[in-house]
């Protein structure tokens, strides 16, 4: 995977993590709570990551990287298809896998898909100690005797999708088959539990609430390529969800401004903060639609445009009178410099989603 050189590999204390997931899993509010400010975007609307995101993170003599990726699913345009090339490029060369689950609701067939892709890397990384992280979040939604029968049906899952990727198979349910893993409630796994010659641990987490992540993130101590590393976490905790806006880059002045990623712009941040409210106040069918680019960058002046593919998408943004898109321009400033005017404009661009050079231009 290429790599910001600011991120490379710098000694033999570092570790790539990669977070892969369905849609909606959590993985962004996690990558955001352990870095302790926002790296991406987040909203309850699935496929609201749309490229790779990094993040480092030191705890004491380790360092770590983590990746977080578009959600998996089936791509429908060519916008599709190109973050899921992000996703793959991610896994190349990951050191960590850190699947993320969504504890609220079964698992399904794409939970299968991707329980399946992890441990095909893992069985094709065996020279160079890949782990796998399964994380079962959002347990905040559910009761514990709830949290326990997660625990179990993932665990379930991934031995039972270890097993069908060791016989050369997809880890897909049967044809015919109805009953989810969540269905099937065996033993209660230990927390740290071993599968087969893998190293694979499993943890109930609340990204949201910031249960568990401590837990997660001591275990990465002991994953394949640095097992002899003991991270001190008490010298560098997880912050808490509620700090995260606090601890901002963007919340510096326009001056002395940093980017906060190493590999994208501050434009593009902007854009996705203003995308970021826009998905917090439409419908469910419009976030796929809807990008933003940067049209004009004068700091503290920034025109930006959000980007529709019909006419009728405008209108639901613009709201009656212009309110949501008031509402909008009100919400991105908060996380922006006092002073900055933001001048925001919609745009129809039919079928952008299906038109690379337009996609790239936005930054995915």
């Amino acid at each position: 995977m290429k790599m910001p050189p600011e991120l490379g590999r710098h000694s033999s204390g570092f570790l790539l993590v990669t977070l892969i997931g369905r849609p909606n899993a959590g993985k962004s509010t996690l990558v955001n709570v352990i870095a302790g400010w926002k790296v991406s975007i987040t909203s309850s609307r699935p496929s609201t990551t749309r490229r790779s995101q990094y993040a480092k993170k030191d705890l004491g003599e380790l360092e770590v990287v983590f990746v977080d990726t578009p959600g998996m699913h089936q791509p429908k345009s060519e916008l599709g298809k190109k973050m899921a090339q992000h996703t793959e490029d991610a896994l190349d060369g990951a050191d960590v896998i850190m699947l993320v689950f969504d504890a609220s609701r079964p698992a399904t067939q794409g939970d299968r898909i991707v329980m399946a892709r992890a441990m095909k890397e893992l069985a094709a990384s065996r020279g160079r100690s890949c782990a796998l992280r399964i994380v079962v979040n959002k347990i905040d939604k559910i009761s514990k005797a709830a949290t326990v029968q997660a625990l179990a049906a993932y665990y379930n899952l991934a031995k039972d999708t270890a097993k069908s990727v060791a016989k050369g198979l997809d880890g897909r349910a049967p044809q015919g088959t109805t009953k989810g893993a969540a269905d099937v409630v065996p033993p209660v796994p230990r927390a740290r539990s071993v599968i087969s010659q893998y190293d694979i641990e499993i943890f109930p987490v609340s990204a949201l609430k910031g249960a568990g992540v401590t837990e997660l993130m001591e275990s990465l101590a002991y994953s394949g390529s640095s097992p002899t590393l003991q991270p001190a976490v008490e010298q560098a905790p997880v912050s808490r969800p509620d700090a995260i806006y606090s601890l901002l880059p963007i919340s510096q002045g326009w001056d002395t401004l940093q980017s906060p990623v190493p590999d994208i712009s501050q434009e593009y941040y902007v854009a996705e903060l203003v995308r970021e409210q826009v998905l917090r106040r439409v419908a469910d069918e419009l976030p796929y639609s809807v990008a933003c680019r940067i049209a004009e960058w004068h700091p503290p002046y920034i025109a930006c445009d959000i980007v529709v593919e019909r006419k009728s998408q405008k209108a639901i943004i613009l709201g009656k009178g212009g309110t949501r898109l008031r509402d909008i321009g009100i919400g991105a400033r908060n996380s922006l410099p006092a002073g900055t005017y933001l001048d925001l404009a919609v745009k129809v661009v039919p079928h952008w989603q299906d038109t690379p050079e337009m996609f790239e231009q936005m930054g995915y």
